[in-house]
């Protein structure tokens, strides 16, 4: 049975702002007390008091923080920084899922796993979360090859859950990839599978492109 896709739970009070002069609050993320603070979400419901971060990477110390915008006037005013709450994530399986449908995910638990850096690249690209964010050259491609083995009866969730995932990002969704030492958006490719009496073994590949980011 795979294992609940990893993520951060922040949580805080609800404001006290009337409903109808309330804008929204603003999630916040910094890897720490010396990075600038990366907006991580936007939400518009006043009741709403929780953020889910999906894409918190292993093994990373993070700060967060919750700022609230609201009408005074005929002017949007935003609060000051909350005090600021440290997370960290440590994520032992390697676990792909796709952005925005975090229902949709495959916990992996390959029995060989190689990375290796691809071509350069010179692409630009905006792909963001929140607020857009300009991906622009110099990148260069990184391939995860991933093989792995599990049993049937009562096995096959593996298989189903990448070929789920293949047909999301054929529908135009972003697939996010995490591991302990590898993590970004990616596409899913060469899903193979070799099937025995007792076992099923299974393969894929995931490429990613790290590029610089800076605001769009």
């Amino acid at each position: 049975m795979a294992a609940p896709l990893p993520y951060i739970l922040i949580t805080w009070q609800e404001s006290t702002v009337p409903v109808s002069q309330f804008i929204c609050y603003r999630v916040w993320r910094r890897s720490s007390s010396a990075s600038p603070w990366e907006l991580r979400a936007r939400i518009m419901t006043r009741a709403r008091t929780m953020f889910e971060d999906f894409l918190a990477r292993s093994r990373v110390p993070y700060e967060y923080s919750v700022t609230q915008s609201a009408l005074i006037g005929s002017d949007e005013v935003e609060s000051n920084h909350s005090a600021a709450a440290s997370a960290q994530l440590v994520i032992r399986s390697v676990f792909l899922h796709a952005v925005g449908d975090e229902g949709t995910y495959a916990e992996l638990r390959p029995i060989a796993m190689n990375v290796r850096d691809g071509r350069e690249t010179a692409a630009r690209r905006v792909w963001g979360l929140a607020d857009p964010v300009a991906l622009v050259s110099p990148g260069r491609t990184v391939t995860v090859e991933l093989r792995g083995r599990e049993p049937w009866p009562p096995g096959g969730e593996t298989w189903a859950a990448l070929q789920q995932l293949l047909a999301a990002q054929e529908a135009g969704r972003q697939l996010y990839i995490r591991q302990d030492r590898v993590a970004g958006a990616c596409v899913l490719s060469g899903l193979q599978r070799q099937d025995g009496p007792f076992l099923y073994e299974w393969g894929c590949s995931v490429t990613l492109t790290a590029y610089e980011e800076a605001p769009a």
